[in-house]
């Protein structure tokens, strides 16, 4: 594990703005900004395991592209890997990054996020998990 780790990249797209504001991730008038301009979060696990912002996208269809683009650019050996889609409580949206990227992979697995970690990214996030060069930037 300790070879692979930083290997391992990470991508979460938050649906639900206000749990971050109640959390205490993003302040009141961020949230207010970010809901009325629909966006949303995009974030990663750093070398150190936290939890970081890495950049920002705008709108619903455009979260399945930028996974997409970050498994294109950031993937290694696809063809031979397992990637994981995970969700909280979204089985739909799940579903719909499984079929886009599935020509892309050996295989896809898809897994429901449980409540401790669903409390802190909120209903309808969307996560891939694949192996390649861990880039942070968008």
């Amino acid at each position: 594990m300790e070879d692979t780790k930083l290997e391992v990249c990470h991508w979460f797209v938050v649906d639900d703005i206000d749990q971050l504001k109640r959390g205490g991730r993003i302040s009141s008038l961020t949230a207010s900004f970010a809901k009325a301009l629909q966006i949303k979060p995009v974030l990663s696990v750093d070398n150190e395991g936290k939890l970081v912002n890495v950049g920002k996208i705008r709108g619903a269809n455009n979260v399945y592209d930028m996974f997409l683009r970050k498994i294109d650019r950031d993937g290694v050996d696809l063809g031979n890997q397992t990637v994981f889609v995970a969700h909280a409580n979204n089985p739909d949206g799940a579903q719909q990054l499984m079929k886009k990227i599935k020509p892309m992979v050996n295989d896809v697995k898809i897994a429901e996020i449980g409540p401790v970690i669903g409390t802190h990214v909120g209903s309808g996030m969307l996560a891939l998990t694949f192996l390649g060069d861990r880039k942070f930037e968008m």
